[in-house]
């Protein structure tokens, strides 16, 4: 049983490079050719799209900031951090919370957890 799975595995496997070497192919013979025939230029950010390598509209990691049990993570590490080191400036307290929970470094988040720590040294 164990070697059919593998072999249904390596077939399915292979089937999928099959299918995406198709589309590739077939995407760059007659889709961009069709595009430019009727002057829509496509920019790298659609064909990267179209692909499938397109990076993700969200940072990798930003539903670590979202949830209940990871607000009350994230505001217990800053709570905990704060006791033993009050004076740090909120932008540093972000980025060593944000290093300890693995959030993301993008400015997005930094400035949202920076937000989350200043609204708990106000409350406390």
């Amino acid at each position: 049983m164990a070697g059919q799975d593998a072999r249904l595995a390596e077939n399915s496997s292979k089937i999928l490079a099959r299918e995406v070497d198709g589309f590739l192919r077939w995407f760059c013979d007659y889709g961009i050719k069709a595009m430019k025939a009727l002057g829509l230029e496509p920019t790298n950010a659609e064909i990267a799209e179209a692909v499938g390598l397109a990076p993700p509209k969200e940072p990798l990691g930003a539903e670590k900031l979202r949830g209940a049990k990871n607000v009350i993570a994230i505001s217990d590490e800053i709570r905990r951090r704060d006791r033993w080191d009050p004076g740090k400036p909120a932008r540093w307290r972000a980025r060593d919370v944000a290093f300890a929970r693995q959030l993301p470094m993008d400015a997005e988040s930094l400035a949202e957890v920076e937000r989350f720590v200043e609204a708990i040294r106000r409350e406390e």
